[in-house]
């Protein structure tokens, strides 16, 4: 049975009041002003048919490697999860909700670590919890330089920040590669369907 756009707004009423709806209802959906939250895709969150999760299932999660939006977008999409996320580039969550959903889900990725190499290393993880419990705000004007690399730690250190910028380029140059094909796929997709189309309608008029 048909549902007219008069039932429908009655049922849901605003793009606010269908996003706070959720919210109540227990689900970590993004920042109202950001991009993603669309009337289709709050549809489409209250109907079952993307992505969804609860609060009480998010692990907050901080980066702890520099990573560009569109990159994390990027990292996200390779998550097989069981339905569709609903974003696009042009529209795509904030990024804090990212980092949260995806910590959530891959809590053991390199963005979530420090993977320096142990000859690389200037005090131990045990040394550092106990710096830690010192108070060292005083007189602290930036991150500081306390300790300093030899040279031959210096050395290593830009030979592995070097290596992890190239593997970093072909991550990414890979990433790019498997959109531009996703594209060619959809495009492909749409000229089937519009080659379909006129077939029916050179039918329908013979």
């Amino acid at each position: 049975m048909a549902i007219s756009i008069q039932q429908a707004n009655a049922a849901v009423g605003s793009l606010d009041s269908a996003y706070y709806s959720l919210i109540i209802k227990g689900f970590y959906i993004p920042k109202r002003q950001c991009a993603a939250i669309t009337t289709e895709y709050l549809f489409k969150i209250m109907t079952n048919k993307v992505f969804r999760i609860a609060s009480s299932d998010i692990k907050i999660g901080q980066l702890l490697k520099q990573v560009q939006k569109l990159d994390l977008w990027m990292l996200i999409q390779e998550i097989n999860v069981s339905k569709p996320w609903g974003f696009d580039e042009n529209h795509l969550p904030d990024k804090q909700w990212m980092i949260n959903v995806f910590h959530t889900l891959r809590d053991n990725h390199d963005v979530f670590r420090h993977n320096i190499p142990e000859s690389m290393s200037i005090v131990t993880q045990q040394e550092l919890k106990m710096l830690q419990e010192f108070n060292t705000s005083l007189h602290r004007k930036s991150q500081g330089r306390f300790f300093k690399r030899s040279k031959s730690q210096a050395k290593l250190y830009k030979d592995y920040k070097l290596k992890e910028k190239i593997e970093k380029q072909k991550r990414k140059k890979e990433q790019k590669i498997k959109y531009i094909n996703t594209l060619k796929q959809q495009i492909e997709q749409i000229n089937q369907n519009e080659i379909q189309e006129e077939q029916i309608m050179l039918n329908q008029i013979n």
